[in-house]
């Protein structure tokens, strides 16, 4: 059937192009159920998840735009700066907003974005046949 592929989705502002750094970004009640009581906690304060939180809202809201549900994303690819850094936070991310998590694949690169961004997504989603 259709796909849509996308690339470059970024934890940036997309009024101003900068990377999201701020851990703002997570409702209270969302960062306070991934980092309270997890062993990694310390891993987990930094700017990974409010980019992680970011990029996801801006690729729900780029593929809804085309009409294709965030539950039709079939494979992401993850370019990420120091994956030991960056990976746990992704995941803790990416399993809260992904109902049925898809195939990814990490792919660690020292420049990911050219705006100091911690990671990029290419992603590929399941169209419906009208859209």
């Amino acid at each position: 059937g259709p796909l849509l592929f996308l690339n470059a989705v970024a934890g940036v502002d997309m009024q101003t192009g900068a990377p999201v750094n701020d851990l703002d970004a997570l409702p209270e009640p969302v960062r306070r159920q991934i980092i309270s009581g997890d062993c990694y906690q310390d891993r987990l304060e930094g700017p990974m998840l409010a980019q992680a939180w970011t990029a996801l809202n801006n690729l729900e809201r780029q593929i809804e735009s085309a009409g294709v549900p965030l539950d039709n994303v079939l494979d992401i690819i993850v370019f990420m700066r120091d994956v030991k850094t960056n990976w746990l936070p992704f995941d803790r991310i990416s399993r809260w907003r992904l109902t049925d998590p898809p195939a990814i694949t990490v792919v660690e690169t020292p420049q990911p974005g050219i705006l100091g961004e911690l990671f990029t997504l290419d992603v590929i989603a399941a169209a419906p046949e009208n859209s």
